[in-house]
C-alpha cells in the first residue's frame, strides 16, 4: 500500500468543491467510482454534496489561514489487491488518525478505473470545533511509516516506503513515468554524468556537453545546461555537485567563452542528441511517435487558424452592431422632439450593448469548444485514445510499458499453450496507461493486459461465470487459475454449474473440479429422473404441473410441495409460477421439512439450501 498527498501548485487553486466534484465524476466509465464514505458530517452520506457544502462552511469560518485548506490523501494498493470494503475503511481511519484528521471532516471515494484500486480523500484540514489548521509535520516520511505497520498488521503486499529521493529527482522520474518522453534532465543524467563528473577542466567538461549538441550558459548568477530545441535546465537541478559554485570550487573560474559550442565534436544526428521522444520501450515506437507529432502540428495549426477566424469574425460583428447603432442614432436626430430623440438614441445605446454581449458570449462558447477539440494530448494519453478505438500497435506500444509480477486473481492460459489473439465481444470501458483493457461486467470487473484475465475483487457467481467464459474463448479450455483459496473454489463451482467444458491446470483444482461435477451428477441423477418421469405424464393427466431440476439462478422463495424419494435420495418440491422445481436435499433438511406443511413458504438459495418462511399461502394445495 502507498499513502501520498497530492500538493496543488498554488494555494489560489485549493477547492474542496471542486476536488469532491473530481472524486464523484464518473467520466463515463460504468464503475470508476465505487463506495462513498462521508465521515464527522452532519449531512446525509447519500449526497455527499451537501457534506462539501458544510466543510467550505467550516473552512470560511477560518479567516487566518493562508496556506491550503484541503488535504488530498489517495491510498493506493498493488495490482490486483483488493481488500474487504471493512478493511478499507479500518485503513482509512488509521491514517487520518495517524496524521491527526480523526475529527476532521473528509469524503473518500474508491476508485476502480486504473490497475490499482486506490481511494481518494479529500480532508477539510480545519478542524470544526476548534477552527485551527492543521498541517502534518513531514507528512510523507510519516506516511510511509504508516504504511509499512499496516501492511504487516493486516497481510498486504509489501511496497517500498524509504524517501531515499531528493524531491527534484523523484519529480523528473515520475514525469517521465507518466507523460512517456524523455525530458532533457533525465537524458543529461543518463548520457552526460559520469563523464561530467570525471572532467577536470573545463574544456573537457564543455567538450563532453557538445558531443551531445548540448552548450552550457551562464544565467543570472547560475548555470544553466541548453538543448537543440531551445530547452533550458539549471545544472544544480541534474545533481547538486553541477551547480556553478561546485563546479567552480573543482574546475576555477567559468571561462566567458563557453557559451560557443564545439563545432569538432558535433554528433551524428539521433546518436546521442537531445530530441524529444518516447522513452525507451521493449518496441519500436517511432512510426506511432511520427503520427502523434503530426497530429498535435495539425492540431496547433488549426488551432491558430480558427482563433484568428474567430477574432476576425468576432471584429466584424462588433463593427456591423457599432454601424447599426450609429445609423439608429442618426435617425433619432432627425425625429421632432427633445424627450424622443433622448429615448430613441437611449434604446439604440442599449441594444448595442445587449449585442456586444450576445456577441462575446458566442466568441467566448466558440472559443472554448474550439479550445477543447484542440487541446494538446500526452503521448501516453493519445496511445490510449488510440487502442480504445482498435489501434493494436498503441496497445502494444501501452503494455511494452509493463514491468513486474502481477497480483491478485487471475486466469492465464496453460503453459506451452499456442497463444489465442481472440478478442471479446464484450465491449471495452476504459484502456488503462499500461495497456490493460478493463471491462466492466454486471458482476465482474475484468482486465485483460495481453497474457492474463484479472478478476476484480467482490465478483458475483453470475460475473465469474462470464470471467470464465471470456477466459475459455481466450486460452481454450485448459487454464490456469492462480489466486486466493476462496476465488478457486468459487471459480471451481462457477464452472461445474455452468457445465463448462473446461480443465484445470493446478493438480488440486482439477482434483476437486472433479468431485463436484461427480457430486452433482448423483445428485441431479435422482431428481432429473424424477421431473422426466413427471413431464412424461403430463399429457395424459392435465393437473401435472411442468416439472424442472433446480439450478443456483432459480434462487428465491417458493410454495413446500412435498417430499419425494428416488433411489434413496431425498428429493424437495417448490412450487412457483405454475412450476415444479425438484432438488435433492440432505437428510437434516429432509427432517426439518417433514415437520412444514404443504403449501408453506420457503427460501431456497442458490446452493439449494432450504429454509421455512412460516407462512402459509392461501389456496395452495399440492
Amino acid at each position: 500500500m502507498i499513502a501520498k498527498h497530492v500538493q496543488i501548485s498554488k494555494v489560489s487553486a485549493s477547492s474542496f468543491r471542486r476536488l469532491a466534484k473530481y472524486l464523484l465524476d464518473s467520466q463515463g466509465k460504468a464503475n470508476r467510482v465505487g463506495e462513498v464514505r462521508v465521515t464527522n458530517c452532519g449531512s446525509d452520506e447519500n449526497d455527499p454534496m451537501w457534506a462539501v457544502a458544510e466543510v467550505e462552511a467550516v473552512q470560511r469560518a477560518n479567516t487566518r489561514a493562508r496556506t491550503d485548506k484541503t488535504y488530498h490523501l489517495t491510498l493506493s494498493f498493488r495490482a490486483g489487491e483488493e481488500p474487504d470494503p471493512q478493511v478499507l475503511k479500518e485503513l482509512e481511519d488509521r491514517v487520518c488518525e495517524k496524521l491527526g484528521y480523526r475529527e476532521h471532516q473528509r469524503i473518500s471515494v474508491i476508485h476502480r478505473d486504473t490497475e490499482h484500486l486506490h481511494i481518494h480523500i479529500a480532508i477539510n484540514k480545519i478542524h470544526p470545533r476548534k477552527l485551527t489548521i492543521l498541517d502534518p509535520y513531514y507528512g510523507q516520511f510519516k506516511l510511509g511509516e504508516i504504511c509499512a505497520s499496516l501492511e504487516d498488521e493486516y497481510r498486504l503486499e509489501p511496497d517500498n516506503h524509504a524517501c531515499r529521493k531528493k524531491e527534484r529527482r523523484s519529480r523528473t522520474d515520475s514525469m517521465e513515468r507518466a507523460g512517456g518522453v524523455e525530458s532533457v534532465i533525465g537524458f543529461i543524467r543518463r548520457e552526460c554524468a559520469d563523464k561530467l563528473r570525471v572532467a577536470n577542466t573545463w574544456e573537457e567538461l564543455l567538450g563532453v556537453l557538445a558531443e551531445h549538441d548540448l552548450e552550457a550558459k551562464t544565467r543570472g548568477n547560475g548555470l544553466v545546461i541548453c538543448a537543440p530545441d531551445g530547452v533550458s535546465v539549471k545544472a544544480s537541478s541534474i545533481a547538486r555537485d553541477f551547480s556553478i559554485g561546485k563546479l567552480e570550487e573543482r574546475l576555477g573560474i567559468f571561462p566567458a567563452e563557453s557559451g560557443i559550442k564545439s563545432e569538432q565534436a558535433k554528433p551524428k544526428p539521433g546518436e546521442k542528441t537531445y530530441r524529444k521522444r518516447p522513452m525507451p520501450m521493449r518496441t519500436d515506437t517511432g512510426s506511432l511517435w511520427t503520427k502523434y507529432r503530426q497530429e498535435m502540428d495539425a492540431k496547433r495549426d488549426r488551432r491558430a487558424s480558427e482563433r484568428a477566424r474567430l477574432r476576425q469574425e468576432r471584429q466584424n460583428r462588433v463593427k456591423a452592431a457599432k454601424s447599426r447603432a450609429k445609423l439608429a442614432r442618426m435617425a433619432a436626430r432627425l425625429v421632432r422632439g427633445k424627450f424622443a430623440r433622448k429615448v430613441l438614441c437611449a434604446s439604440a445605446r442599449s441594444k448595442l450593448r445587449r449585442n456586444l454581449e450576445e456577441i462575446n458570449e458566442s466568441y467566448g462558447m466558440s472559443a472554448k469548444k474550439l479550445s477543447d477539440e484542440t487541446r494538446r494530448t500526452s503521448w501516453i494519453d493519445w496511445l490510449r485514445d488510440r487502442a480504445t478505438g482498435g489501434d493494436q500497435e498503441a496497445l502494444k506500444a501501452l503494455r511494452a510499458r509493463q514491468a513486474g509480477e502481477v497480483r491478485g486473481n487471475i486466469f492465464e492460459r496453460k503453459v506451452g499453450a499456442s497463444r489465442n489473439t481472440g478478442k471479446s465481444s464484450e465491449p471495452v470501458e476504459t484502456v488503462t496507461r499500461k495497456g490493460g483493457l478493463i471491462y466492466r461486467l454486471e458482476g465482474v470487473s475484468l482486465r485483460d493486459d495481453g497474457k492474463r484475465l484479472q478478476v476484480g475483487g467482490g465478483a458475483s457467481r453470475e460475473g465469474l461465470k462470464k470471467a470464465l467464459e471470456m477466459a475459455v474463448e481466450r486460452y481454450g479450455e485448459e487454464l490456469s487459475v492462480r489466486g486466493s483459496n476462496e476465488f478457486k473454489e468459487a471459480v471451481i463451482r462457477a464452472a461445474v454449474e455452468a457445465d463448462f467444458e473446461v480443465r484445470f491446470t493446478d493438480e488440486a483444482v482439477e482434483k476437486r473440479r472433479l468431485a463436484l461435477v461427480a457430486q452433482k451428477a448423483a445428485k441431479e441423477g435422482a431428481a432429473g429422473k424424477y421431473a422426466e418421469e413427471r413431464n412424461s405424464k403430463r399429457w395424459k393427466i392435465r393437473d401435472i404441473e411442468e416439472h424442472r431440476v433446480f439450478s443456483a439462478k432459480d434462487a428465491g422463495v417458493y410454495v413446500f410441495g412435498g417430499l419425494r424419494r428416488v433411489d434413496g435420495e431425498a428429493l424437495a418440491l417448490l412450487e412457483k409460477d405454475g412450476v415444479v422445481f425438484v432438488t435433492p436435499v440432505l437428510a437434516a433438511t429432509e427432517a426439518r421439512l417433514k415437520r412444514c406443511g404443504l403449501g408453506e413458504m420457503v427460501s431456497v438459495s442458490d446452493t439449494g439450501h432450504v429454509e421455512r418462511r412460516g407462512r402459509k399461502r392461501e389456496g395452495a394445495s399440492l
